[in-house]
């Protein structure tokens, strides 16, 4: 059974690292079906129509229509992360890692993980063995490239949207 989470914590984890790098990295359109940003962006996109249908037409809707860009891009980093973080817990809990000193639970692992992403050290969390050591090094690796990444975008970004408000 533990297998069964593995194949999906390593499905999570590619899933969300190839619709970053294609979002990100990939200078052209892509074109497959399913997409995790699509996804995203649709969803989202559906619940702030909703919420500005709730506020007065004018300046307050408006307001909130125009801030949908760029608080969504940083919706979708969040959820990035998240996948990444919850990928690596699931990949820790299905594989049986030993972290010292706590109980074989899903959110002790989980909590690995995120402590392990956002490289804040965790000297309450101890890996042992060489599956956990494995995978914490990964995951800081991972972690680093996409922060840098995330980095990196967020001027090219800035720099399109202020094109697109000069030419509207």
């Amino acid at each position: 059974m533990a297998w069964i989470g593995a194949i999906i914590a390593v499905g999570m984890i590619g899933i969300v690292l190839l619709d970053a790098f294609e979002v990100m990295i990939l200078p052209r359109r892509v074109r497959h079906g399913w997409r995790l940003a699509r996804l995203f962006y649709r969803n989202s996109w559906i619940l702030c129509v909703k919420a500005a249908r709730l506020l007065p037409a004018g300046r307050w809707r408006n307001g909130l229509l125009s801030a949908f860009g760029p608080l969504s891009l940083l919706g979708l980093l969040v959820v990035w992360a998240l996948g990444l973080i919850v990928g690596f817990g699931l990949l820790h809990w299905s594989l049986g890692t030993v972290i010292a000193g706590t109980d074989d639970s899903f959110l002790t692992d989980l909590s690995f993980s995120s402590t392990t992403f956002f490289t804040l050290g965790h000297s309450d969390l101890i890996s042992m063995g060489s599956a956990a050591r494995t995978l914490r090094v990964l995951e800081v690796g991972l972690s680093f490239g996409f922060v840098a990444v995330t980095i990196i975008y967020l001027p090219v970004l800035y720099r399109a949207f202020s094109r697109r408000e000069v030419t509207i």
